[in-house]
């Protein structure tokens, strides 16, 4: 099912070498051998994880993508690698907030914490792609209010920002200039 469903955006067939590699029954892709990688790169949306490819073809990180939430397999996954420095790249939104969260604090049904920074979209990139904007909904407003009783403080400006702003930012808008953000978060 997740195959199909991303095949046109991933180009999938061109790319199931065993370099990426979709589990379809526990719901995440994973890229790269995650016992010789530097670290692991977490991403909110699978498409990331073939654009990251295309722009820095010898890296050496091991791309994770959870579809959005991650699954208790893949939380499980990424534990056994708790050693290493992971990164979360995410929309500036509500909803990848959340799954931010999921990732650092554990889920209901998944407590063990891994040890994540978020090197998603910030308050700083937002200034690089304003055109780009798009209007928060009140499911997000919900979320929002929420996170925003939270007592952890990762995120606290931004999570501020979107409550003054009501206006999100998608990653995807980063495509065209994916090299510079990259280059700029603490990754390498």
């Amino acid at each position: 099912m997740i195959k199909n469903e991303y095949q046109k955006i991933l180009n999938l067939d061109k790319i199931f070498n065993g370099e990426l590699c979709p589990n379809e029954k526990k719901g995440y892709f994973v890229c790269g051998n995650p016992k010789r990688c530097k670290s692991i790169l977490i991403f909110e949306k699978g498409v990331m994880i073939e654009s990251f490819n295309q722009k820095f073809p010898s890296h050496n990180f091991y791309l994770v993508s959870g579809l959005g939430s991650p699954s208790k397999e893949l939380l499980k996954h990424l534990y056994q690698y708790k050693k290493k420095r992971m990164f979360y790249f995410g929309d500036f939104d509500p909803i990848s907030f959340w799954i931010y969260f999921e990732y650092k604090y554990g889920k209901n049904f998944y407590n063990k914490r891994l040890n994540v920074s978020y090197a998603g979209i910030t308050l700083e990139d937002t200034k690089k792609i304003e055109k780009y904007s798009i209007k928060l909904t009140d499911y997000e407003n919900q979320i929002l209010s929420f996170l925003r009783n939270l007592k952890h403080k990762d995120l606290k400006k931004e999570i501020n920002e979107l409550l003054t702003s009501q206006i999100k930012f998608e990653i995807d808008a980063l495509v065209q200039n994916l090299e510079e953000y990259f280059k700029n978060k603490k990754i390498w």
